[in-house]
């Protein structure tokens, strides 16, 4: 395999698309615009370059005597062409440990166990307590997303494999165990592999494809092979979302998938400082349209439903604002950028107004649930929080950021030469990983950390903070 350099400059350049001079100890854009340059280094891709060198040293006879043939168009499409580039990548630098663990057993084997099964909906009812229980009567068929996962067991080996890795992590991680966190990792290298392969057939756009993404980036929130691992099958999710579309979402399996990761999809766009998709028109029409569908349904929750899709349909357009306020700050102060502040503060308050409304509704549809309501026994577990309760809090903190966005962007625009409120970064529960007990022993809040960011939708904890 040989690696091929792609652009040489500094991240912050490759980011944002522009020439980096490279010049050291920091570039001529970085310094010009008063931001630290995070220095160069080389990212590779890989390309399989054994077939070129054996036509390169076959001679000229037996070139002769072989007929090209071409190769048939992939229908594979762009989207999981670059989720399968991805998971090939990762895969070979597991590459010993998968073949460790092939040589004992498969996946699929050790998921017929019946208790391995059974870990699995363990582990989602147990670390994501409000995102379960809160949300398991939104799902069509009566099925929820692990019902929907544990069904379809024996029906896709990618996906089998992705369940057992993702048990055993969670196992390791509550055991403090190095020899079952290897086990795992084993797994983990062998789900990479069928991933692969299954990213070449029509599997590849499949409902088992998103949730098993979906459960390889939850995988290595907790395992953390890498410090951003997480972030290349959570692009994957959001890569496969976008290429089958919004409607795609609306029933079965893909309906489950959708409500289980958005707030992670919000968590990545702010971890990433991007926008998120999700704040686009067809998308935003499925949460309103999903909501008013759940809100018709006869449980103690359907209430809330309705408030807290108006909310997520406010707090998913942060990410965008963040986003275009860090580009602002590149080129801060030149005329261009500060002629663009003001319809940037316009759209965050009209958002702030909206999100503030919908707050207040959905604080109301909270207090009359629990004064309707004996409180559940997985509420009393959880001190009291419940899907909508977190989702509030989330709403919380997203008004928070959004105020002291616009308080930068009115001090930028008022002394766009000497102002340095546009030199800032986002911090997030993502950032910080999981809480550590001491002793190492494993708390409650330690064991439950995912579930407060996808109840959230990414947004609990998130703050600006400044970066001179």
């Amino acid at each position: 395999m040989v690696g091929v350099p792609h652009s040489t400059g500094c991240s912050r350049c490759r980011e944002r698309r522009i020439k980096c001079d490279k010049v050291t100890p920091e570039c001529s854009q970085c310094r010009r615009y008063g931001r630290g340059c995070p220095g160069y280094r080389r990212t590779y891709s890989f390309r399989d370059e054994g077939p070129g060198l054996e036509r390169r040293h076959l001679s000229s006879a037996s070139r002769a005597s072989r007929q090209s043939v071409s190769e048939p168009a992939s229908p594979v499409p762009d989207a999981a062409r670059r989720v399968r580039d991805n998971a090939l990548d990762m895969m070979r630098r597991y590459a010993s440990l998968g073949d460790d663990y092939i040589n004992t057993s498969s996946p699929t084997r050790i998921l017929l166990e019946r208790q391995h099964i059974q870990c699995f909906a363990d582990f989602i009812r147990t670390a994501f307590p409000t995102m379960y229980y809160h949300n398991r009567f939104r799902a069509t068929d009566r099925l929820d997303f692990p019902s929907y996962v544990i069904q379809d067991v024996g029906s896709h080996i990618f996906q089998d494999a992705a369940v057992a890795c993702l048990s055993s992590v969670y196992l390791a991680y509550l055991s403090q165990d190095s020899t079952l966190l290897k086990t795992s990792r084993q797994m983990y290298a062998q789900t990479l592999h069928e991933v692969a392969r299954a990213l070449q057939t029509p599997d590849a756009m499949s409902d088992a494809m998103l949730s098993t993404m979906m459960m390889l980036s939850v995988y290595e929130m907790y395992a953390q092979t890498n410090n951003d691992a997480w972030v290349v099958h959570a692009d994957g999710v959001r890569r496969l979302m976008v290429s089958r579309g919004a409607r795609s979402h609306a029933h079965g399996m893909a309906r489950s998938c959708y409500i289980a990761y958005r707030g992670f999809l919000v968590a990545t766009a702010i971890y990433k400082g991007k926008p998120c998709f999700l704040d686009e028109e067809e998308w935003q029409q499925l949460a309103l349209h999903v909501g008013a569908e759940d809100s018709r349904k006869p449980t103690e929750w359907s209430s809330s439903i309705h408030p807290a899709e108006l909310v997520f349909t406010e707090i998913v357009k942060c990410p965008r604002y963040l986003s275009e306020a860090l580009e602002l700050a590149y080129f801060f102060p030149s005329p261009s950028v500060t002629a663009a502040i003001p319809d940037l503060m316009h759209r965050v308050r009209a958002t702030s107004r909206a999100l503030r409304e919908a707050t207040a509704n959905l604080r109301a549809s909270i207090d009359y649930d629990q004064r309707s309501h004996s409180r559940s026994p997985y509420e009393d577990a959880m001190a009291g929080e419940s899907g909508p309760s977190l989702l509030l809090q989330g709403a919380e903190s997203t008004i928070v950021v959004m105020r002291d966005l616009l308080d930068r962007l009115a001090r930028a625009a008022a002394r766009p030469e000497t102002s340095s409120a546009l030199s800032f970064r986002v911090v997030s529960e993502l950032d910080r990983g999981p809480p550590v007990a001491p002793n190492n022993r494993i708390d409650f809040l330690a064991v439950t950390w995912l579930d407060r960011i996808a109840s959230s939708m990414g947004m609990i904890g998130t703050a600006i903070v400044s970066d001179y």
